[in-house]
C-alpha cells in the first residue's frame, strides 16, 4: 500500500488526471481514484479504505483516527445534549404536577373545586383560566377572583365573558391568546354562529370593577407582534 502511494504522488506530478485516474483503475485492489482530492479509495483486507496519495501510511493512519476521534467526540456531545434535554422536560413535567397539586390544595372544602362554578380550562402550560356563566358570575369573578398577579380578556362579541388568566403576568403570548380565544368562543355571539371574533387582555389595575362599558378597559393588550392589535378568530 505505502508503494502504491508512493507511485501515485510521482506519478500525479508527471501526468494528467485523466491518465492518473486511467493507469490507477488497472491495479486489482483500487477500487477509485479522485486526483483533484488526491483521494485513492483501495481494497484492504476485504475493507474499503480511502487515503490521501500524498501522504504515507503512518500519516493516513493519523488521519483515519482524527477523523474516528470528531466523530466520537460529536457523538459524545449529542449525547449530552439530548441527556439534558431530557433531563430538563423531566423536571418540568414535576413542576408541572407539583402545580397542580398546588392547586388542588387550594379548593374549598367541598365536593367541587371552586373555579368549577365557572366555565374554566387549564392551558397548556399548567395555568387556570375561569370565565362567567352569565352577567352575575361575570361580574362576581371580577370582584372576587381578580388578583395583582392575574390577567383580564375580554371579547368584543355579543355576550362575551369576563375572562381571568390566574398568574397571567408570568403567562406566555401563547396563554395569553388562549384566554383571548376562550373569551371569544364561550360568547352568545359565538354560539349563535357568528363567523368572526376579537378580543384583548389587561392588567387588573385596568379594569373597572363595574364593567359598564367598554372604555372600561384602558390601554387594552393584544396577542399579536408588538402587542398592538386585538387577537382575531374565525371559523
Amino acid at each position: 500500500m505505502d508503494e502504491l502511494l508512493r507511485v501515485l504522488e510521482e506519478q500525479s506530478a508527471l501526468i494528467g488526471w485523466e491518465k492518473l485516474k486511467a493507469g490507477a483503475m488497472k491495479i486489482p485492489y483500487v477500487i477509485s481514484i479522485d486526483p483533484s482530492k488526491n483521494l485513492v479509495t483501495a481494497a484492504v483486507n476485504g475493507h474499503s479504505v480511502t487515503l490521501n496519495y500524498t501522504k504515507n501510511i503512518d500519516a493516513n493512519a493519523s488521519d483515519i483516527y482524527q477523523r474516528s476521534k470528531d466523530l466520537s467526540d460529536k457523538a459524545k456531545r449529542a449525547d449530552d445534549a439530548l441527556r439534558e434535554t431530557l433531563d430538563a422536560l423531566e423536571k418540568k413535567e414535576k413542576g408541572l404536577i407539583k402545580e397542580k397539586r398546588k392547586m388542588a390544595s387550594r379548593a374549598q372544602p367541598t365536593k367541587q373545586f371552586w373555579f368549577e362554578r365557572y366555565k374554566w380550562f387549564i392551558t397548556t402550560e399548567g395555568k387556570l383560566v375561569i370565565a362567567g356563566r352569565d352577567a352575575h358570575t361575570n361580574d362576581g369573578i371580577v370582584k372576587k377572583h381578580l388578583k395583582d398577579n392575574d390577567v383580564y380578556a375580554h371579547a368584543d362579541v355579543h355576550g362575551a365573558p369576563s375572562v381571568i388568566l390566574k398568574e397571567g403576568r408570568s403567562a406566555s403570548d401563547a396563554e395569553l391568546r388562549q384566554a383571548c380565544v376562550f373569551a371569544i368562543t364561550q360568547s352568545k355571539g359565538w354560539v349563535s354562529a357568528v363567523g368572526e371574533g376579537s378580543a384583548f387582555w389587561v392588567f387588573p389595575d385596568q379594569v373597572s370593577k363595574t364593567l359598564k362599558r367598554e372604555s372600561s378597559f384602558p390601554g387594552a393588550r393584544s396577542l399579536s407582534a408588538g402587542r398592538g392589535t386585538t387577537s382575531t378568530i374565525s371559523r
